[in-house]
């Protein structure tokens, strides 16, 4: 088990295959040094006298991760929770207003400063009516690009902790099935909270509150079945759940996933849009990334 709450020093690994793709060094791929949690994807200084995974990744992945952590680091620093403490509300502006300029929105080909989401709804309630509803908020980040980058995470930290000095290589935690990313507002949902009666009891295998807590991360293990919970939560904003291992299993574990209700509707492109009250989630409730001394 490692529980990394009072972390003061990164770990690096000698590995000599990639955590992400699995490629052998020795083959002459060309490698990167790699920084688990990227050093912009939270707010500059957080980092600093604190634990990181630092390892080995091929240049193909290390670059992917790369252009995930860009804009979706800023969106979520945009869209995280209010914080009471002046202090980090302060850093958190400073470094939205810091980057949004210079990150680029994948989604509008913009800055993210510069980008704003934009959903068509037509709606036709009778066969003589219709009419189009434009609703405009926030930069968004789409659900693809989100659990690649989780993914990445998810490999890296699963790769450390069955890591082998003699072997200098980690293991995959074979297929990984997405439960849901969420927002800050919305980690009292049933599927959220399925995910965290779910695990609860599960054996821990990693603990992390990293980078002043703007990087959370918890993996546990089923004492029943070859499976893992795995959870990240990014700059106090989106918590991304999933589960992992062997087929049967999760097939098993993941016909009991509640449904997410609200009201589906199609856009102006035909894609499937779902309208649904936010349920937020009591601090006194949350037992997602609690250790297993707390």
């Amino acid at each position: 088990m490692v529980n990394i709450e009072m972390p003061n020093r990164p770990i690096r690994l000698k590995n000599q295959t990639c955590p992400y793709c699995g490629v052998d060094f020795s083959s002459g791929v060309k490698t990167n040094v790699e920084h688990v949690v990227g050093r912009s994807f939270v707010p500059k200084g957080v980092l600093g006298e604190q634990w990181n995974l630092v390892l080995n990744s091929c240049v193909e992945c290390n670059h992917e991760k790369s252009q995930l952590e860009d804009d979706i680091s800023v969106i979520t620093l945009m869209s995280g929770k209010s914080h009471s403490d002046a202090e980090t509300s302060a850093l958190v502006e400073r470094e939205v207003a810091r980057r949004a300029e210079k990150s680029g929105s994948r989604a509008t080909g913009r800055s993210v400063a510069k980008s704003q989401a934009s959903v068509d709804l037509a709606l036709s309630p009778t066969e003589e009516a219709s009419f189009n509803i434009n609703f405009i908020g926030p930069p968004q980040i789409d659900d693809d690009r989100v659990f690649r980058l989780a993914e990445f995470h998810f490999r890296a930290l699963c790769y450390f902790i069955s890591y082998r000095e003699d072997e200098r290589k980690g293991y995959s935690p074979g297929q990984i099935r997405h439960v849901g990313r969420f927002l800050h507002s919305d980690w009292g949902n049933p599927r959220a909270r399925w995910f965290m009666t779910l695990q609860e009891d599960w054996e821990h295998r990693f603990c992390g509150n990293l980078a002043d807590g703007f990087f959370r991360a918890s993996i546990k293990a089923s004492p029943t079945s070859k499976v893992w919970a795995l959870a990240v939560e990014w700059n106090h904003s989106v918590r991304v759940l999933a589960l992992a291992g062997d087929d049967i299993a999760l097939d098993s574990i993941c016909s009991t996933i509640p449904e997410l209700h609200g009201n589906f509707l199609k856009n102006a492109d035909g894609n499937i849009i779902r309208i649904a009250k936010h349920v937020p989630l009591a601090e006194s409730d949350d037992l997602m990334f609690q250790g297993p001394d707390t």
